[in-house]
């Protein structure tokens, strides 16, 4: 099995500062990012009438174009990163 990016316990506001891509994610459930943002994604996924698995599954595959084969974040898009 892969290793997962996203886990139950991750807040709306910690995945869309490290993975900004998610917002669309959320945007399309329903989920109200400002309002929201402090909930744990078990929590959100309750309150939206989701099962958690497949909340982090559509948050992994909206993401998964952001990484290298390697697992490492990508440096596309991010100046700081691709410099180093």
């Amino acid at each position: 099995m892969d290793a997962r990016f996203f886990n139950e316990t991750m807040t709306i506001n910690r995945v869309v500062q490290e993975f900004p891509e998610a917002r669309r994610v959320f945007e399309r459930l329903f989920i109200n990012v400002p309002a929201e943002g402090c909930t744990c994604l078990d929590e959100v996924a309750w309150r939206h009438g989701l099962e958690v698995e497949e909340l982090l599954d559509a948050l992994e595959v909206a993401t998964k174009s952001c990484f290298c084969p390697t697992g490492e974040p990508s440096a596309q898009g991010d100046p700081v990163a691709a410099a180093r």
